[in-house]
């Protein structure tokens, strides 16, 4: 037996079949938009995540305890030779790299940049970072480089710098304390 309500349902949806067939189209359009968006966007999360990994980032990254809460530079991890180690014993891992970031102004001339300072270890490097393999002009760096930086080329053309040119670099040092040096452009990352 059908309700009173099933019948009043189907008799106002055969009353005005435009009406009815307008919904149905709409909520079809709701449908596939609402299927659309949630394959874009996580799309996009899984391109965010490979980038970040692909660019050097990592898939993991080992930080100091509290490094979330108070983000500060002073920070150190209490023993990274363990942590290496203990990042190399992990099943999967193809690629560990030691990297030290840091804030800080580049500059030549009259032309100043602010930029993420990484220091790297130029042996374990290369296997962990794609763009060290796509060195556009000059070379990556070598174990024996004391003063010298691979910059990106969007860098180079903001401080009309090139290959060899010294730049200024100006960052926090560990004590608080504003300290500079000057770099040599070994490389450029296109």
């Amino acid at each position: 037996m059908i309700s009173a309500a099933t019948t009043y349902a189907v008799r106002s949806l055969g009353r005005n079949r435009r009406r009815t067939w307008l919904s149905i189209v709409g909520i079809g359009i709701g449908c596939a938009l609402a299927l659309t968006m949630e394959s874009i966007n996580r799309g996009r999360d899984e391109l965010f995540a490979r980038m970040g990994a692909y660019a050097g980032a990592g898939h993991v990254r080992v930080v100091p305890a509290r490094w979330n809460e108070r983000r500060d530079p002073r920070l150190r991890l209490s023993d990274w030779h363990a942590d290496l180690q203990a990042a190399e014993a992990l099943p999967g891992v193809s690629a560990v790299a030691v990297r030290a970031r840091s804030q800080a102004l580049i500059a030549m001339g009259t032309r100043v940049s602010p930029v993420e300072l990484v220091g790297v270890d130029p042996t374990r490097e290369p296997a962990a970072n794609r763009f060290v393999r796509t060195v556009a002009r000059g070379r990556y760096l070598t174990p024996s480089d004391t003063g010298a930086v691979v910059v990106g080329q969007v860098i180079a053309d903001r401080l009309a710098a090139d290959l060899d040119d010294e730049i200024l670099a100006t960052a926090v040092g560990k004590s608080g304390d504003i300290e500079s040096t000057m770099l040599r452009i070994v490389g450029i990352v296109a």
